[in-house]
């Protein structure tokens, strides 16, 4: 079998990227002899790790041929971008087309596929051909919806008239006319039958597993630990919030709230809060304005992206792991990882992440994240216990995070498998 992967708008440093990464790796593994054709981006370098499995073919349509040379030899233009996606619509052959980057001519050019897999929908981009145009992909398709984020804080999406209007007429539409969609909670199962019309039938729940690779386990020297915290006036102990989007339901407006009642109440006790944070400028802006009305200035760090073994390190120097988000689509991947490596992890008690909790057997500490008492409480709580924890006591086997990698790809494989079964092709 041969299934094809719309991976273009996917960049490194997210969870997406992590999650199809992931997928692909290990349906490549409990079906050796299916074959993926990855059509990405070239900010997606991540997934070129996977060229070394053999049954995994990478597709980059932003950054080959005539497009790549003319970036190259233009580096300081910023429009180019927007010419070139001009050029690639108007160029008057195909093998032109192709050659600058036009999503189309590289969908037909790739060899038949039997399904296409839909990751993520970006509906902040209106190029994406295979995801638009009914009659380009002739195969039955499989979407992933992580999430319905327009639908539960609609007012983040007001700036962005092309994404909300993407949402309702491009987005719905595709959804409802897919063969099948997987989501990764019971919560969004429901959300997207109500919101988005779409019959329950055709909805599987697949839960994310443990996406945790045996990196995370390593542990750096004292020296290069030591360091890491200098260069970023970090002292010990510290609470780690890895949340990698400056948007509202990440809940960082809250935890800043908290920080400064922890504070006035812990006084010199009061652990740093350390954020690795990427995003909207102009929301980091306001952060460190808040945090300086907020008298916290000393507590709070924002890392901004980092390495993924400064992350690693980051991690495992922490005293706890802190998740304050009000929406997200499983778990959420600093809850599996803090997990993994046996911290303490604080977190929401919202609808996806019990789920995942409770599906993987996880010690966690829930608080509700719109309140602040629960919040400070939770935190107070796990300080008080430090000095009673045996390090690294409640780490998860790397084992038996990959027994649970497997189920997953083989629920995901087996969705596949009834899809393409099942499939006859009616013209739209």
């Amino acid at each position: 079998m041969r299934i094809a992967v719309a991976a273009e708008s996917i960049k490194d440093g997210a969870g997406l990227g992590t999650f199809v990464f992931d997928t692909v790796q290990s349906l490549s593994k409990v079906r050796p002899n299916w074959e993926f054709l990855v059509v990405v981006s070239s900010w997606y370098t991540e997934i070129q790790r996977l060229l070394n499995l053999g049954n995994v073919s990478i597709y980059v349509w932003d950054y080959a041929g005539l497009r790549k040379t003319i970036m190259d030899k233009s580096p300081n233009f910023r429009g180019r971008l927007r010419l070139l996606n001009f050029m690639a619509g108007l160029a008057p052959s195909q093998r032109l087309r192709l050659s600058l980057g036009n999503l189309t001519e590289l969908w037909k050019s790739l060899p038949n596929f039997d399904i296409l897999w839909v990751p993520h929908f970006d509906n902040n981009r209106s190029d994406w051909p295979a995801l638009y145009q009914p009659d380009l992909i002739k195969c039955p398709v499989l979407l992933t919806i992580h999430d319905l984020h327009s639908i539960f804080f609609p007012g983040a999406w007001k700036k962005n008239g092309r994404a909300l209007k993407n949402f309702n007429e491009r987005f719905i539409p595709f959804a409802q006319r897919s063969q099948h969609i997987i989501t990764h909670s019971h919560f969004q199962k429901s959300s997207i039958a109500k919101y988005l019309k779409i019959p329950s039938e055709k909805i599987s729940v697949v839960f994310i597993p443990m996406s945790v690779d045996e990196d995370l386990y390593k542990l750096h020297s004292e020296k290069k630990c030591k360091a890491l915290l200098e260069k970023f006036r970090i002292s010990k102990p510290y609470a780690f919030s890895p949340l990698s989007q400056t948007l509202e339901h990440k809940n960082h407006d809250r935890l800043l709230e908290v920080w400064h009642l922890l504070k006035r109440k812990l006084g010199k006790k009061c652990p740093m809060l350390v954020f690795t944070i990427k995003g909207d400028k102009q929301r980091q802006k306001t952060f460190l304005e808040r945090i300086r009305t907020l008298g916290i200035e000393d507590k709070i760090v924002f890392t901004s992206m980092v390495e993924r073994s400064e992350l690693i390190i980051f991690y495992h120097e922490s005293e706890f792991v802190i998740f304050p988000s009000l929406y997200e689509g499983g778990a959420g991947y600093p809850v599996l990882e803090g997990c993994a490596i046996g911290k303490p992890v604080l977190c929401s008690r919202i609808p996806p992440i019990v789920e995942q909790v409770q599906r993987s057997r996880l010690a966690v500490n829930f608080f509700d994240p719109r309140d602040n008492a629960s919040i400070v409480e939770a935190v107070e709580k796990v300080l008080q216990n430090a000095t009673k924890r045996t390090p690294r006591i409640n780490r998860i086997p790397i084992q038996n995070i990959e027994t649970e990698r497997v189920e997953f790809a083989e629920l995901y494989a087996s969705q596949i498998e009834s899809i393409v079964g099942g499939w006859k092709w009616t013209c739209c």
